[in-house]
């Protein structure tokens, strides 16, 4: 089952900057009106406890 709360972005080359990464965080949380999980690819890569990383792999949206 996919849990709407975890989402896995991955911005355009030069696009990654911690404003763009807040608004966006920002915009979804008021889309879906509920707090939100907001990962980057290289944010999910550098999850060391190997369970954990792969359950938000398999569980999270990507966009």
């Amino acid at each position: 089952m996919v849990n709407l709360n975890d989402i896995i972005v991955e911005f355009e080359k030069g696009k990654a900057t911690l404003d763009n990464f807040m608004g966006l965080l920002s915009f979804l949380e008021d889309l879906f009106n509920k707090k939100i999980d907001l990962l980057t690819v290289q944010g999910v890569k550098s999850i060391r406890i190997e369970n954990i990383r792969k359950n938000i792999e398999e569980c999270a949206v990507y966009v």
